[in-house]
């Protein structure tokens, strides 16, 4: 019997294996519900029968039709069916319907009763039953007997109304029945055309990269690969990198032991500065990756995620990690997942090569590196040679041979470097033979193999800035300082759109295509496929089939048993936005948010910070935090006020649009009340959201979340964002003008709560300064107009601001079953009567809707393609 993880696991994955179109599904009426009312009743029995005719079903069949079963039904029956079972009479006992039909007063002697079953639609049935038996003989005496003979016969006429009526409905079923076989017959060969050419192209491009001669020097080139690394050291606020060429760092990163994994250790000396940020191992003769891909790479860049890679495949190779599947194999199965374009095959399957190639030849003797299961190369340590297999049956063939022929002990890397050609369930053939599998996290690449031989996955993520920052330090470490800085800021900036992909984010061309691409797929989600982007099912891992990864990326968490899983998060803040609103609109923004704020508190500040605002779209969150909702005491003895919330929760905002950067505008929108407006610039000033109210006074509502104990503003932070407020909306300077301001601080419940109110402070440049008597008067005027526009800002900050503090958890956000959702919506309904958000009329918002549909399109728009 498996271990008892195991069996866990395969009930999880067995889960995960109902379609998802049965997990809840909607009951039918039965036809045969006397309760039902009398309109639905007659929806479901005028409904068409939905038997599947064909041209050789006779025409008997088609017209009697469930005319012998309602013939033979008793007359209570029939009634308790189609009437009531309160009705049934004594004297109906035991009369057929077809009795019925011939006298129906002796019968039922009751009128009101006998006038209700006569006009049952399935009595319609027994009425034309005469006309019908007819029409079948008088057809039969015609020789048609089919609905084959019935489409070609030219004398329909003969037949009764209802006769025609039902032998055309058959024949019309069938002619859509035989055109929807033809369609998907047709689309079966198209798939089947295509499958055979996608393979027929691959195997000419197997057999073409197999008869590429392999480098002169490959395997010494691999195995004796330059070192070199990126050092990290605090430059003010950021960090600045330095690049040491040709060195190895002195330390590497170290990792605790976690279950069958190993996890960063946060705590040692390696957070310290200066520290090693990236290390690269160049091989001049290139990679296998560049190789295949034709592409003339020669640096493998290894971050700590690539290490820490490496770092686990060697525990399982010295034999760190012991548990009960160790009966089972001598090596472990391992599948890497990650992110497509993270470097999951340049960088990961190359370093591991390198670093197989010099472990222990005397316990590793081969190395055998797969490109699906139709391409191999073969790394023989004992040799030191490599020689290149192709053909699917050859591969295997050859890995049979190396472990069971040769005795060698070996390591196979799997690069799945298409979908669908992942490794048999038998792969490898030997139990003392490891193998790695490197994926992305499509099932269908690995489910069937992965759950055959017990694999333990390993989850890569994404690189980070600072990785991003280092790799582009080295790529420019020939260049000039203003080159560098020039470079860098490009691909900061591309990072802000389409996240931290270095395959996207270092190419012009594939950035371009990337931001398509990922626009296209905002426009596919819909109410059916949203749910693809809910993440996270009971903390076990998600299928990420139909999650385009064009919009989120695989974050690692950890499992129930200290294993890994991972969870889909947005790529970056500006495509989570967009995404977001699409969730938003369709009402499942709350659903996102709970899930994500059930995890581990390492994704709390890459969520809650950048999406928690959305929550407020949403009733029931707003219902339950206002309790929590908490004035925070202003300065000059104020007296604190409710929120605008908490006295018209109402009021809260029902839909969002996105805000683009200011460069990518075409037009300003007008003010609108109910919409949650989110900024997508990641530099717009001090707050990440905010919406209007109209009553019981004009205010806006900003909604700032943080993790962080404090969160002050400067005064000219205040100022800016009225400046970009005059730019995104029309005559912001009237309407702004006695607008009240209500500031929401959001926080998690685990968060250091913000107890005090947070200040306006004075920007350090416009600090008063020992004036010469060289200044000029000009300069003098100048400093006076922003020394009392300063002084302005920071008394309507002290004197007009309200502050509030609230805490939020998952339960805040946790959904409602359908009762309390009915509860709730009828709770409101009585609500909002009294307390009924008054919009602006059609007419005068006119205007604006149209601005919001321009402003809507320009945050659509593909950004700055540099």
């Amino acid at each position: 019997m498996p271990p008892k993880r195991t069996r866990a696991r395969a009930a999880e994955s067995s889960a995960t294996d109902l379609p998802r179109g049965q997990r809840h599904a909607r009951a039918e009426p039965d036809s045969g519900d006397s309760t039902a009312p009398p309109a639905q009743r007659r929806r479901v029995e005028e409904k068409p029968a939905r038997q599947r005719w064909t041209l050789t079903s006779t025409v008997k069949d088609v017209l009697l039709e469930g005319v012998d079963v309602t013939e033979q039904m008793t007359l209570n029956d029939f009634i308790s069916k189609y009437v009531g079972s309160r009705f049934v009479v004594d004297e109906g006992r035991g009369v057929k319907m077809w009795m019925f039909a011939r006298m129906p007063a002796r019968c039922v002697t009751d009128p009101e009763l006998r006038d209700s079953v006569l006009s049952v639609p399935a009595y319609q049935l027994l009425k034309d039953a005469p006309n019908l038996h007819a029409d079948a003989r008088k057809l039969a005496e015609h020789g048609v007997d089919c609905l084959e003979h019935w489409k070609e016969f030219d004398q329909k006429g003969i037949v009764s109304n209802v006769s025609l009526g039902k032998l055309d409905s058959a024949l019309k079923v069938v002619e859509k029945n035989e055109k929807a076989r033809q369609k998907k017959q047709a689309r079966a060969r198209q798939e089947e055309e295509e499958r055979k050419g996608r393979e027929e192209a691959r195997a000419r491009r197997i057999a073409e990269i197999a008869s590429r001669p392999i480098p002169e020097g490959l395997y010494r080139s691999v195995l004796n690969a330059r070192w070199s690394h990126v050092l990290e050291l605090p430059e003010g606020e950021g960090e600045k990198m330095e690049v040491k060429e040709g060195q190895r760092p002195a330390q590497s990163w170290v990792y605790n032991m976690q279950g069958i994994t190993f996890q960063l250790d946060d705590d040692a000396e390696q957070i310290r500065a200066p520290r090693p940020r990236l290390m690269i191992v160049s091989s001049e003769a290139g990679w296998l990756y560049s190789l295949v891909m034709s592409q003339a790479l020669t640096d493998c860049y290894v971050n700590r995620e690539v290490d820490r890679v490496w770092r686990i495949v060697q525990g399982d190779l010295d034999g760190e990690f012991v548990t009960e599947e160790k009966q089972y194999f001598d090596l472990r199965r391992r599948l890497v997942l990650g992110t497509p374009g993270i470097g999951k095959s340049m960088n990961a399957g190359s370093y591991i090569l390198y670093q197989l190639l010099r472990y222990r030849t005397k316990k590793l003797n081969v190395v055998v590196y797969c490109f699906g299961g139709d391409l191999a190369y073969v790394f023989d340590k004992t040799k030191k040679s490599v020689t290149v297999c192709s053909g699917a049956g050859n591969v295997t063939d050859l890995v049979y041979d190396l472990a069971w022929r040769r005795k060698m002990k070996g390591y196979i890397i799997y690069d799945v470097d298409e979908k669908g050609h992942g490794p048999s369930r038998a792969f490898p053939p030997s139990t003392s033979w490891g193998i790695i599998v490197l994926s992305s996290p499509s099932e269908r690449n690995f489910k069937g193999w992965a759950k055959q031989m017990m694999a333990d996955l390993i989850v890569m993520n994404c690189p980070d800035k600072y990785d991003a920052k280092a790799m582009c330090a080295w790529e420019t470490r020939n260049q000039s300082a203003q080159e560098q800085v020039k470079r860098w800021k490009l691909v900061e900036k591309r990072m802000d759109y389409v996240g931290p992909i270095p395959r996207f984010i270092f190419d012009r061309t594939k950035y371009v295509g990337r931001l398509t691409a990922a626009d296209g797929a905002l426009d596919l989600i819909t109410a059916s496929t949203a749910e693809n982007y809910i993440f996270i099912r009971g903390m076990a891992m998600w299928p990420a089939d139909d999650a385009s990864h064009k919009l989120v990326m695989a974050a690692r968490i950890r499992g129930r048993d200290d294993d890994e899983t991972f969870v889909n998060l947005p790529i970056c803040s500006y495509l989570g936005k967009k995404l977001m609103g699409k969730l938003t609109a369709i009402g499942k923004q709350r659903d996102f948010l709970y899930q994500v704020l059930r995890t581990r508190r390492s994704l709390l500040s890459e969520v809650l910070e950048k999406y928690g605002v959305y929550a407020f779209t949403d009733r029931g969150f707003v219902d339950n935090v206002l309790k929590q909702l908490k004035p925070l005491k202003p300065p000059e003895g104020r007296e604190t006020r409710p929120c605008v919330l908490q006295s018209h929760p109402a009021k809260h905002p029902d839909s969002s649009v996105e805000l683009a950067p200011l460069r990518d505008i075409d037009g300003k929108i007008g003010v609108e009340y109910g919409v949650l407006y989110v900024p997508l610039d990641m530099g717009f000033p001090m707050i990440d959201g905010f919406f209007f109210v109209d009553s019981p006074r004009k205010t806006m509502v900003g909604l700032q979340t943080t993790l962080a104990k404090q969160h002050h503003t400067t005064v000219s932070k205040v100022k800016l964002f009225n400046e970009q407020m005059t730019e995104y909306f029309i005559n912001w300077g009237t309407f702004s003008k006695k607008l009240y301001w209500d500031i929401i601080y959001v926080q998690h419940g685990d968060s250091e709560a913000i107890n005090t109110w947070q200040k306006c402070n004075a920007d350090a440049q416009n600090e008063p300064k020992t004036r010469t008597r060289k200044a000029g008067k000009k300069n003098n005027e100048e400093e006076k107009r922003k020394v009392k526009e300063e002084k302005r800002i920071k008394e309507f900050w002290d004197k007009e601001v309200r502050q509030y503090q609230v805490a939020v958890s998952d339960e805040s956000l946790r959904p409602k079953n359908n009762a309390q959702r009915r509860r709730q919506s009828a709770r409101q309904v009585n609500n909002d009567t009294t307390t009924q958000r008054r919009r602006k009329p059609a007419r005068q918002r006119k205007n604006t809707k149209k601005a919001q549909i321009q402003q809507r399109a320009a945050a659509k728009r593909t950004p700055n393609k540099k």
